[in-house]
């Protein structure tokens, strides 16, 4: 279409032909579940590591990288044990930014987990949660970088047998998301409180994912079926 287009605009061509066309959409390629080893390996290094919390932040809550990077104290409400998801680390510019949509302001519940390592390292003010040693400010992307190849040795040490890809686990943060999407459903959280949860403009979004799970799950009861009469 870009060369009709151009074609069109230089006089080549009279009229745009391909101006009515839609291009397909690009099918999203979704990140699966952790697995019961790779969970395990996670729960352990939440416990040993330097940056055990910013995994558990990201394991319990579901948030985007950059949201959990963007973390103040002063979103932690302790007494209703929730985190207010109000601001985003923009990598590109290297700053503060607003969140991905309106529908990514959000509350989210804070599990007993995480309420338990928030309230060892609790502050009072509006400092990061996961700052900079040295400035207090929160990590830019190569700080990130760093921080996380980290956390994906530590995960492929405590778990050898884990899916790699050569220097560490292949887990990124948005694996967390997709596990976090897998936990409130087979908890039974409905499809709206998760997108709420999940901050999804779309709850189609968020019914993909759960349609998914639920393809899932039933491959894995029938599999149970066929064994049933073994």
């Amino acid at each position: 279409t870009n060369c009709f287009t151009l074609a069109n605009a230089q006089g080549v061509i009279d009229r745009n032909a391909a101006e009515a066309l839609k291009p397909p959409k690009a099918e999203r390629t979704s990140r699966r579940a952790l697995t019961a080893q790779e969970a395990a390996a996670v729960l352990s290094v939440i416990d040993t590591h330097p940056d055990g919390l910013f995994l558990a932040i990201l394991y319990y809550t579901g948030l985007r990288r950059g949201e959990a990077l963007g973390l103040r104290w002063s979103d932690v409400d302790f007494s209703a044990r929730t985190i207010r998801v109000e601001r985003d680390i923009d990598f590109v510019t290297g700053k503060v930014g607003t969140v991905k949509t309106n529908t990514s302001v959000r509350t989210v519940p804070i599990p007993d987990e995480l309420y338990a390592l928030l309230i060892k390292t609790r502050q009072i003010g509006t400092g990061y949660i996961i700052r900079a040693p040295k400035t207090g400010e929160f990590w830019p992307q190569a700080t990130f970088v760093r921080h996380w190849r980290s956390i994906q040795a530590a995960l492929l040490k405590a778990a050898p047998g884990i899916e790699q890809d050569g220097s560490g686990s292949i887990l990124t943060p948005h694996y967390f998301r997709h596990n976090y999407a897998s936990i409130l459903y087979r908890s039974g959280v409905d499809v709206l409180s998760a997108q709420r949860y999940l901050g999804h403009t779309d709850p189609a979004t968020t019914m993909r994912i759960y349609t998914h799970l639920a393809d899932e799950t039933q491959l894995k009861d029938a599999e149970k079926v066929r064994k049933a009469f073994q």
